[in-house]
């Protein structure tokens, strides 16, 4: 049986043909169509609220509490999706003492089993304040713990010194890894909102990032982002997807430099590598640095106007 979803497929690749061959107004009714076909449904008011609780719990005091492992070795690449984060990920893993992790999940389900830790009724966020003090079951020993587990789960070679997670909606959990690994370099990827939300809005996500599906709730949930990495007292790296176009030896440096890497110019030839990716992004970081997906919103000014700019 044919279903909206697989129709759905059909006029997101008519979309990009479209896009292609430049009839943009024709694609944006095909990615348009294509979303409302795939009939994904999210909250926007539901997940305003969330941020707000995650802003409530994550104070300076959260941060400066002890806990967890001075380790150096996780390295957190986060941001929206879209934003640059695979490319980021691609240059550090480059690197002959990194590696690129991929998409992990393992932050999330961190998340999920401190509930159940906690006796299952105190929700998350909100549950990361029970684990502090000695207690050996809801103690800050427990961070630690979770920080061991973490990086058995990594599986680090001898030869590795930083190992990326590159899940971009780890942004949410900023919290949680930082109680987990309160020195671990964390770099936030960044990119023109017009692009990045344009991007979203074209690309066929799987299940977890409804928001994408429809252009109102997408840009809800850029504004939240905004709200929460603009509050959240925690020191990132800030990584701009059109600087790296621009001058990629010079954010590479500056990524290396933040992760305590000696430089080294393999990572300007990050596409050479054959590593498996998985993202939505694994045809762009098989080539050499590109700028066309810069400045491409404006093929779409005219729809985005109002809703995703």
């Amino acid at each position: 049986m044919i279903t909206d979803q697989r129709i759905s497929y059909y006029y997101r690749a008519a979309g990009h043909l479209a896009d292609k061959v430049g009839r943009y107004d024709e694609a944006w009714e095909y990615f348009v169509t294509a979303n409302r076909l795939a009939g994904a449904e999210w909250d926007p008011d539901k997940h305003s609220r969330y941020v707000d609780r995650l802003l409530t719990v994550l104070t300076p005091e959260f941060f400066a509490r002890p806990g967890g492992s001075d380790s150096l070795l996780p390295v957190f690449v986060v941001g929206m999706p879209r934003s640059g984060t695979t490319l980021i990920e691609a240059v550090i893993d480059a690197h002959p003492r990194a590696r690129g992790a991929g998409e992990l999940s393992m932050i999330e389900a961190i998340s999920k089993t401190l509930v159940k830790r906690a006796g299952g009724e105190t929700p998350y966020p909100e549950v990361m304040d029970l684990f502090q003090g000695t207690d050996k079951r809801l103690g800050a020993g427990v961070w630690e713990g979770y920080a061991r587990t973490y990086i058995e789960y990594l599986k680090p070679r001898p030869s590795e010194l930083r190992i990326v997670n590159k899940q971009p909606l780890d942004f949410l959990h900023i919290g949680l890894i930082r109680r987990m690994f309160p020195a671990a370099r964390i770099i936030h990827a960044r990119r023109n909102p017009a692009d990045c939300l344009l991007s979203c809005f074209f690309q066929n996500f799987t299940s977890g990032q409804e928001y994408t599906f429809n252009a109102d709730h997408l840009g809800r949930f850029w504004d939240d982002y905004e709200r929460f990495m603009g509050a959240v007292p925690v020191k990132v790296l800030d990584v701009v997807y059109e600087d790296m176009v621009a001058d990629l030896e010079g954010q590479a440096r500056r990524i290396l430099d933040f992760l305590g890497l000696a430089w080294d110019r393999k990572v300007l030839e990050y596409y050479k590598s054959r590593r498996a990716v998985t993202s939505a992004s694994k045809w762009q970081v098989r080539r050499p640095v590109y700028s066309s997906s810069v400045g491409r919103w404006r093929n779409y000014e005219e729809f985005m106007e109002g809703v995703l700019i």
